[in-house]
């Protein structure tokens, strides 16, 4: 006996003779099989829909529709259905359609004893199961990939797989869009991604992959890419060695992590803030050097001028010379420090503010007034009339850096006389 469980065939055959005979071919000997007859595609439809069916066996030549049209209809009514055609067309062209297209089987009337049709008809049934089985599985497995996908973009991490022996990695969408690569397969090779990796990074993401092979935990290694040679990526790649059951296979499995850029940009902005205080701090301490430093070192040289020129008889002139010297010296230098470092400064906080550029030389000739008249070395202030009267600057720093400098010149230029006429 061919069946062990019991079908119940639905024979499609116009001819009441041929449905006959090839009913009394399916129950020969046979009491698993039950068949209902129709003898057209309405006649079909009309009793599927009141009975419990497991096969369709059928004719081409049908008197409401023939011919692979038959097949056609027949397969999108039934699609739950697996069927297989029984027919006295021998059309090799048309059966390689219909197997194509999803019959299970194709049998020439008169080809085949009961036994072979039977057998035939219980193989189509298994077969059908077996490939809707697997067609499920396929789509339960696709849902998943996409599932996978939508997680993998969520977490904005790649899959990827590398066989130890090839070195051919398999890769994810996602690992692939990380990479900045238009993807038209789903593989690279290793090389291809070292040759991504960042200089100063390359011998570290070596290692990680050689430490991969050697040890059965899990490593992991962060790393910069080069993405399209004109951008810089920040990624994390974890990944731990795996041994295939059915085939002792070993292969690397692993994600690739894009790492967000939000902490390293709360970093600068938090760095920026610092730098900002620490321009504000400074700014505070070069104005007291400049008021609690240089004020009483204008003070100490000038009274060593108005001592050099008074009545009184000192009797150690040339010590009162060298004081003299090294204190326009020790002023010269505190100057241009104080001076460089505000011009130096690219932070450097500033009040900018439109102000009149004349009054501004005039008010600073005043100021050297009182130097001019302790140094042999005169300098004056001519203005331009070309000079704009109105500029938008600093002020105060502006008056303060050419005073520095006007009187650095004054003092160098006095130390030069000194040094040759003294």
């Amino acid at each position: 006996m061919i069946a062990k469980t019991a079908l119940s065939i639905l024979l499609v055959d116009s001819s009441p003779s041929e449905s006959n005979l090839t009913t009394s071919l399916l129950v020969q000997g046979n009491d698993q099989f039950k068949v209902y007859q129709a003898d057209s595609m309405y006649e079909a439809t009309r009793m599927a829909s009141r009975r419990s069916l497991d096969i369709i066996v059928l004719e081409l030549n049908l008197p409401d529709v023939s011919g692979y049209k038959a097949f056609q209809r027949c397969l999108e009514k039934f699609p739950q259905l697996p069927i297989v055609i029984y027919t006295q067309q021998n059309n090799e062209i048309i059966g390689v359609q219909a197997i194509r297209a999803g019959a299970q089987d194709y049998l020439i009337k008169g080809s085949v004893d009961a036994r072979q049709l039977q057998r035939a008809i219980y193989f189509a049934t298994q077969r059908f199961e077996n490939s809707s089985q697997l067609a499920n599985a396929n789509q339960q497995i696709t849902q998943r990939e996409r599932k996978l996908r939508e997680v993998q973009e969520i977490g904005g991490f790649g899959s990827w797989e590398m066989d130890i022996l090839s070195q051919e990695m398999w890769a994810s969408p996602k690992f692939f869009e990380i990479l900045g690569i238009q993807q038209s397969t789903n593989t690279l090779r290793k090389r291809v991604y070292l040759e991504m990796v960042h200089q100063a990074d390359k011998d570290r993401v070596q290692l990680f992959f050689t430490s991969l092979i050697q040890s059965n935990h899990a490593q992991s290694c962060r790393h910069r890419l080069m993405i399209n040679g004109t951008s810089i990526k920040q990624v994390t790649i974890t990944g731990r060695v795996h041994i295939e059951d059915h085939s002792q296979h070993v292969i690397a499995l692993g994600v690739l992590t894009e790492i967000s850029d939000t902490g390293m940009e709360q970093k600068s902005q938090d760095d920026q803030r610092y730098s900002q205080k620490l321009v504000k701090l400074r700014d505070k301490v070069l104005n007291d050097l400049s008021f609690h430093i240089r004020t009483p070192l204008y003070s100490m040289v000038n009274f060593l001028y108005l001592i050099e020129e008074s009545p009184i008889k000192i009797q150690n002139k040339d010590a009162l010379k060298g004081l003299k010297y090294s204190l326009d010296e020790l002023q010269q230098h505190i100057n241009q420090l104080i001076t460089f470092s505000l011009a130096a400064e690219e932070n450097a906080s500033q009040n900018i503010q439109s102000f009149d550029l004349r009054k501004s030389l005039q008010m600073m000739e005043k100021m050297l007034v009182f130097h001019r008249e302790h140094h042999p070395v005169h300098m004056d202030i001519k203005l331009d009339q070309r000079l704009p009267r109105e500029v938008s600057g600093d002020q105060t720093k502006m008056v303060q850096i050419f005073y520095n400098w006007l009187t650095s010149l004054s003092i160098s230029a006095w130390n030069l006389v000194g040094s040759v006429y003294g």
